[in-house]
């Protein structure tokens, strides 16, 4: 069964009893989403941010964590007291480090004989109230949550199950070039699902790079320019300014090209054709809208056209 953030968690709906499974929040505190579920060898954990402060996924305020071991804990805890979650005998500990203290962690063994740890870095928490809300979810939950919070394309890395989407197939001159989104596989999963939408351009025959950047990116053949990238929703069509190295616009017409939709986020993607003799340029919402996906390229410092666009002028 598929589940999702965005609702609360009957955990009669899940097998706890699954030895491919995990432990998930069956709601996260208010303000805070799912961003990371990842899984290495025994070793399964799961990681919270807030909304508004989204940053570093490893450095995340929440983390449930279930290690499968056969061996007791034998670690001694710092303020530890003796709890009861759900059932099982659990022990709430303060978290230190450097002996500073910044956070609490309840810990419990499950039916499995598995370690759930619940962590919440931040002082003044209710971790043990957090912990019994969590619960134990099946091989096939656990899955879904690690393909729709998968650190792939957080990282650059296209999803493996990705679907391929032609959004261009053309001809400028001597050149042929083709736009593919990289769109992930039954999007969405879950609410939320991180996964992005990665892209790929392909330039007279020759397979580019897939990218999952959220910014433009510029390459050139003997004909053309082209500038590429992904552009929020509801941007219909972007304007491409050749400006100078002082990034000063020039007198050139600015060129206007359309957004396509593949679906899954971010809105869509664009494709400017220029000409040869152009490097520095601003992308532009053409409504004039805010968009942070867009903004200035060119050829980067180690490009070899880098210096030659410079010295041009």
């Amino acid at each position: 069964m598929a589940t999702s953030a965005a609702a609360p968690l009957d955990p009669q709906s899940f097998v706890a009893t699954d030895p491919g499974g995990s432990w998930i929040l069956a709601s996260a505190p208010e303000g805070f989403e799912p961003v990371l579920a990842m899984e290495d060898g025994g070793r399964r954990e799961i990681f919270y941010q807030r909304r508004d402060a989204l940053g570093d996924l490893f450095d995340s305020p929440i983390r449930v964590i279930v290690v499968d071991t056969d061996v007791d804990h034998g670690v001694e805890y710092q303020g530890a007291t003796t709890n009861d979650v759900n059932g099982h005998a659990a022990t709430a500990y303060e978290m230190h480090s450097d002996g500073q203290f910044f956070g609490r962690a309840v810990t419990w063994r499950d039916e499995l004989g598995r370690i759930v740890t619940i962590e919440w870095s931040d002082v003044d928490r209710d971790v043990l109230a957090l912990a019994r809300t969590a619960i134990a979810v099946s091989a096939a939950d656990w899955s879904l949550w690690k393909r729709a919070l998968s650190i792939d394309t957080k990282i650059g890395k296209a999803n493996g199950d990705s679907t391929e989407i032609v959004l261009l197939d053309e001809q400028a001159g001597g050149d042929t070039y083709r736009f593919v989104a990289l769109v992930p596989a039954d999007y969405p999963l879950t609410d939320p699902d991180q996964r992005q939408t990665c892209y790929r351009l392909d330039l007279n025959n020759n397979p580019g790079i897939a990218r999952c950047d959220t910014h433009p990116w510029w390459d050139r053949t003997a004909e053309h320019a082209f500038v590429y990238g992904p552009a929020a929703d509801g941007v219909s069509d972007v304007a491409v300014q050749r400006v100078g190295p002082d990034q000063e616009p020039t007198t050139d017409q600015p060129i206007t090209a359309h957004v396509a939709t593949p679906g899954g986020p971010p809105g869509g993607f664009y494709v400017s054709v220029l000409p040869a003799d152009w490097c520095f340029v601003t992308v532009t919402a053409s409504d004039g809208s805010a968009d942070p996906n867009l903004g200035a390229i060119g050829p980067l410092p180690m490009h070899p056209d880098h210096a030659a666009c410079l010295s041009a002028g």
